[in-house]
């Protein structure tokens, strides 16, 4: 069975959907998945799920059901390389 879950970055107003099987996924599968597609360093950056209807964050062990909108906040990790400037 495919399922969607919609989301989109906090400073974008258009979201983007991401396919899955099953009637729910992992927040940490959800987050590996965007950071995937949306080409995000994984060892740089952490991301923050929360539920679009209720504005409630979803923990790293809970499962987001199908059908859901989230919004999507990118955090950087403390221990993260930074890039150099571009001259």
């Amino acid at each position: 069975m495919s399922s969607n879950v919609h989301y989109r970055f906090r400073a974008t107003l258009e979201y983007k959907t991401l396919t899955f099987n099953g009637l729910h996924i992992s927040v940490e599968e959800l987050k590996r998945l965007i950071s995937e597609k949306e080409n995000i360093r994984a060892e740089s950056f952490d991301l923050k799920i929360s539920n679009v209807a209720t504005k409630r964050e979803y923990e790293s062990e809970e499962l987001v059901p199908r059908n859901s909108s989230v919004l999507v906040t990118r955090i950087p990790r403390e221990n993260a390389l930074k890039l150099p400037k571009v001259q």
